[in-house]
């Protein structure tokens, strides 16, 4: 995300009185850091005070010196906006415990900006939007529209007149309704351009999860992930969230005669980051398209997600991580895939549980290892067992380690699939990547599988 650097007064809940002037930067990774001239608190807060006979003794214990520089929560006004950090350490402080001047710096996991939140008021609300990379390709769907126009000469020939570019706003889409949280589809677009040497029109889709009532963030968040990995796994790219914003039903504003929700930013150091620009996407070059999967499918998906949540959350992160070991991926996948099984049956030793997955996933992945199912699911156990036990041959043949984590991610993948009861489309598409292409030959020369046909 594009970085921010705001000024402002700042003030811990509990003590709206004592406000601290301060600089709150967010980087491009979501890391945010508030700079105070001065600080939000008392270094002898930290202590615990007791008075007696008119003097006040304060003790300073190990307990209370761990808590010192830990805030739930801090609210901060700038000139145009509202802001709550939540969960907030202090990273330093300078100054003099009993007066002078100072400074503190501070460090929130979590940053919303367009409303407070009291200390302990539940960060819940109405409604999450969520734009992420790759998203408009995936959805093959467009507004935007380009015509010609022509005069005709002659028979053969014509003059250009010029062209006409136009955007149609396409209806949003509602894809899944149940008990009361309704997940949608919906259009965003732009235009800018000084109308003189330019005009540009810019459209993109963002997924949006209602409800009826407050939900935790926790929740929404979950919700988001799972389309953000369906879209990661259907683009074969990372799709890294590019804006995620709330509706709160408190936060509102009216134009006349119209009720306005006021939208909420969110900034987090998000596990899944953009990567380097790259060509438009083609439906060629994806996993599968929004339209092979179908909105039933995309429903079906997002059950299953809420079932698996674990399971996503560990073979995703060998996608979204930049520096995961080798090692880390593979037992990362084997785990997954303990983990997907152990759903379906709680008594089975590990071999049959990924037979089982190779069962489950069918023709796709028996096409993967050239219908050597059983030397691959031997070869995955040996590796498993390998990482965990860190015996040398993983550090021997980390080229081998790497490809069988990789055909790991696309069982887990496949399986999850075949719980969505995806399209045949799907499975066929998926077998045209170029990636599993190379993947199939990588695991030929290890396994010795027969690539003839």
């Amino acid at each position: 995300m594009e970085p921010i650097e705001v000024e402002g007064q700042w003030w811990l809940p509990e003590t709206p009185d004592t406000k601290i002037h301060g600089t709150l930067r967010i980087d491009e990774v979501g890391r945010a850091e508030l700079a105070l001239i001065g600080a939000v608190d008392s270094p002898l807060s930290a202590g615990e005070a007791r008075t007696e006979g008119g003097e006040t003794t304060v003790t300073f214990t190990e307990d209370s010196m761990m808590r010192s520089g830990v805030y739930a929560r801090i609210l901060g006004e700038t000139q145009n906006h509202a802001w709550t950090l939540d969960k907030c350490m202090e990273t330093s402080r300078r100054g003099r415990m009993f007066g002078g001047f100072s400074t503190q710096k501070i460090v929130a996991d979590i940053v919303i900006r367009g409303a407070h939140f009291a200390k302990d008021e539940e960060l819940a609300f109405s409604s999450i939007f969520v734009e992420m990379e790759g998203l408009a390709y995936w959805t093959m769907k467009t507004g935007i529209r380009e015509v010609d126009r022509l005069r005709e000469r002659s028979e053969d020939d014509y003059e250009q007149l010029g062209f006409t570019v136009s955007l149609e706003r396409l209806p949003t889409e509602v894809i899944f309704e149940r008990d009361g949280v309704t997940t949608a589809l919906g259009q965003s677009y732009a235009i800018s351009g000084d109308r003189v040497t330019e005009r540009v029109i810019k459209q993109d889709f963002n997924f949006a999860v209602t409800s009826d009532r407050l939900r935790p963030l926790r929740d929404l968040l979950d919700d988001a992930g799972a389309l953000q990995d369906l879209v990661s796994i259907g683009t074969d790219r990372v799709a890294a969230f590019k804006g995620v914003t709330f509706h709160h039903p408190d936060c509102v504003r009216k134009v006349r005669e119209q009720t306005y929700h006021e939208p909420l930013d969110l900034y987090a150091r998000w596990q899944a980051r953009a990567e380097p620009p790259k060509r438009q996407l083609f439906e060629s070059d994806m996993a599968f398209s929004m339209p092979q999967l179908s909105s039933e499918g995309l429903e079906r998906w997002l059950e299953g997600a809420t079932k698996h949540r674990s399971v996503l959350n560990r073979v995703m992160a060998t996608r979204y991580s930049k520096t995961m070991y080798v090692s880390d991926k593979m037992f990362n996948c084997a785990a997954a895939l303990e983990a997907y099984d152990r759903v379906r049956v709680n008594k089975a030793d590990y071999v049959e549980r990924v037979r089982y997955c190779a069962s489950l996933a069918g023709a796709p992945f028996s096409w993967i290892v050239s219908d050597n199912v059983e030397p691959w699911v031997l070869a995955f156990k040996t590796a498993r067992n390998d990482v965990a036990h860190h015996n040398a041959r993983v550090s021997e043949s980390p080229m081998r380690h790497s490809v069988l984590a990789e055909s790991g991610y696309w069982l887990i993948v496949l399986c999850l699939l075949r719980d969505a009861q995806a399209p045949q489309a799907v499975f066929d598409n998926i077998m045209k990547l170029d990636r599993l292409r190379w993947l199939r030959r990588r695991v030929h020369e290890y396994l010795g599988a027969d690539l003839s046909t």
